[in-house]
């Protein structure tokens, strides 16, 4: 009991000493589109987002939640073929927003989690699931005009025996790079954004790669942006993880 009333006196104090202005908790995290293929591919979508669990934000404990879709919906009954679910815990140094108030200039920010967790929520022989760690960071130049590089490496807790040889297919890491334009004048507003991305594992060959462009409607003022998706590889769904597959998306991002 004495150790909780401690850590809760921490807590108050970390508040206190750096929540200036309310922020809410909950942020988007990863992308959140709406995109559509062709009769194969039909439609994909993700919602993502995350929750600080230690006011302010700033001192970077999040929980998070992605859920990514596959939606037939040009067949008769429209029924949906796929879920993929991706709860976790992480910890976030971002450069321009941490604790500490110190901009390291090339870094965007440095990703720990302790606990990563996949799975498409399906039972007997379609069951995927799978328990990870990972470190994650990125690297980025340019104000208006941004450059930079993703890394990422991941190990695992657990794996179902249903996906026990999807390491084969996933390796232990990936990597992006991408190139966005950036407002002028509001902070943080991304504009035009292009970026490749891709994994895999180099002993057995099998890897994935996507890349995808998000543009402007006409105006800034229109949120919502086109977004092109084109994947090529392994594991864009868990149940088909061991199936090479290509797929080209269009639609909406809610960035």
């Amino acid at each position: 009991m004495k150790q909780v009333i401690i850590l809760l006196c921490i807590m108050l104090i970390a508040t206190l000493a750096f929540a200036h202005t309310y922020e809410s908790p909950m942020q988007l995290y990863h992308a959140n589109y709406f995109i559509l293929g062709d009769e194969q591919d039909q439609v994909k979508f993700q919602v993502s987002a995350k929750y600080n669990l230690i006011y302010p934000s700033s001192i970077g404990v999040w929980a998070a939640y992605t859920q990514k879709a596959f939606w037939h919906l040009y067949d008769s009954s429209a029924p949906f073929w796929e879920f993929n679910h991706e709860p976790e815990v992480f910890w976030c140094f971002e450069s321009k927003k941490n604790i500490f108030n110190v901009d390291t200039g090339l870094l965007d920010y440095i990703q720990l989690s302790p606990w990563y967790h996949k799975s498409n929520g399906r039972d007997g022989e379609e069951s995927r699931s799978m328990n990870l760690y990972y470190a994650e960071i990125q690297l980025s130049v340019g104000q208006v005009y941004n450059v930079g590089v993703m890394g990422k490496v991941f190990a695992y807790h657990d794996v179902s025996s249903k996906n026990k040889d999807i390491e084969d297919y996933l390796g232990k890491c990936e990597g992006m790079i991408f190139f966005h334009l950036k407002s002028k004048t509001v902070e943080y507003f991304d504009k035009e954004k292009i970026y490749i991305k891709g994994g895999g594992n180099v002993d057995t060959k099998k890897y994935w790669v996507e890349g995808g462009a998000k543009v402007r409607l006409l105006t800034t003022l229109f949120q919502p942006f086109l977004y092109v998706q084109v994947f090529h590889g392994y594991g864009e769904a868990m149940v088909n993880y061991n199936k090479k597959d290509t797929a080209v998306r269009v639609g909406l991002t809610f960035e």
